[in-house]
């Protein structure tokens, strides 16, 4: 496998300050790709064990929420291995202290199954907390989504994820307030964006109402004084 770049402070690919991994080779072809030159399997720079160990380095930093993983095509064939390698020698280190989150143009209920990856799926949903998927439709396109270019795709967020989304949802809120990026007047409004980030998620109605009272600030209480499941 081959990779096109790897970002080390991206915020555009997932909740919170992120490692993006952007791999190479992809035969969807989206129209209107805003990264045609990664097509190419041959494109960039081969990923290799180091490449490994400098995406794990760079998520070591407290302020990195976890690691996106992009393309090009992630699930390609050619990809799938190289990519579920990573995703678990990042579980060995960081457990699930720290959050995935996989970007595909398959849609899920179509994705590939490589031989010698058991239960492919399954290893998706248990180690894996986010999955976008669905192909960038330029007829679709909506530049007010979050996370996603057009509104055919989906966010799928697993259920074992959601403490640690809100956990980062709280980190990143408090960062801004200490660094007065704004103010705890603006928190509600904050928040509320997010709440609307989770409401655009693919997860049952019931999962989403057992959390979502965490997402709520009384006016006066300071945003560090919620209480979160751990």
């Amino acid at each position: 496998m081959n990779y096109a770049i790897i970002k080390n402070n991206d915020i555009a690919d997932g909740l919170g300050v992120r490692v993006a991994l952007f791999v190479s080779g992809c035969s969807i072809h989206c129209e209107g790709c805003h990264n045609k030159e990664a097509w190419d399997y041959n494109y960039g720079k081969p990923f290799t064990k180091e490449t490994v160990d400098e995406i794990l380095t760079m998520c070591e930093k407290d302020s990195i929420s976890g690691l996106s993983i992009l393309g090009g095509e992630p699930l390609a064939i050619d990809n799938i291995e190289e990519v579920c390698n990573l995703i678990v020698s990042f579980r060995k280190k960081f457990h699930f202290t720290k959050t995935i989150w996989l970007y595909t143009g398959f849609r899920f209920e179509d994705l590939p199954i490589k031989a010698g990856v058991q239960n492919f799926v399954d290893f998706l949903c248990t180690w894996v907390d986010v999955i976008v998927d669905g192909p960038f439709i330029q007829e679709k396109k909506n530049v007010s989504l979050n996370y996603r270019g057009s509104s055919n795709q989906n966010i799928r967020v697993f259920s074992h994820t959601l403490p640690k989304l809100l956990h980062q949802i709280v980190y990143s809120i408090n960062e801004r307030l200490e660094s007065k990026q704004f103010t705890e007047s603006e928190v509600p409004s904050r928040l509320e964006f997010m709440i609307q980030v989770f409401k655009d998620t693919t997860w049952d109605e019931e999962t989403f109402n057992e959390y979502e009272q965490f997402l709520v600030v009384p006016k006066q209480e300071k945003l560090i004084n919620i209480h979160l499941p751990n």
